[in-house]
């Protein structure tokens, strides 16, 4: 995926996210607004694609967020686990509860 570089600003409407009272930090809003945007950048991504076409570093922050809302605890090693699944439902569960974005399904 390519890089963009975007800022947010107090003001903002398109991810409506009260900053005063947020659990997430900028870093993971930024990863998932870079998924959110391959998403509905016409690009052909769908979550779980969005998801598979980070680099390994965002990926991580996605599978924190996403044991975060589920209120999973998460416990970093030293080594890499392969047991870990992510779904597009999982991707799509974060958007919504941290940018209040609905993805639209294509059936």
């Amino acid at each position: 995926m390519a890089q963009v570089k975007q800022y947010l600003t107090w003001e903002q409407t398109k991810y409506p996210i009260q900053w005063d009272n947020n659990p997430y930090t900028w870093e993971e809003v930024f990863v998932l607004i870079e998924v959110a945007e391959a998403i509905g950048g016409g690009g052909g991504y769908t979550p779980h694609n969005a998801y598979k076409h980070l680099e390994e570093k965002k990926k991580k922050v996605v599978i924190k967020l996403i044991a975060k809302v589920k209120g999973v605890e998460y416990k970093e090693e030293k080594f890499k686990q392969d047991d870990i699944r992510v779904t597009a439902e999982d991707i799509e569960l974060v958007l919504k509860e941290v940018l209040h974005i609905q993805v639209n399904k294509v059936e």
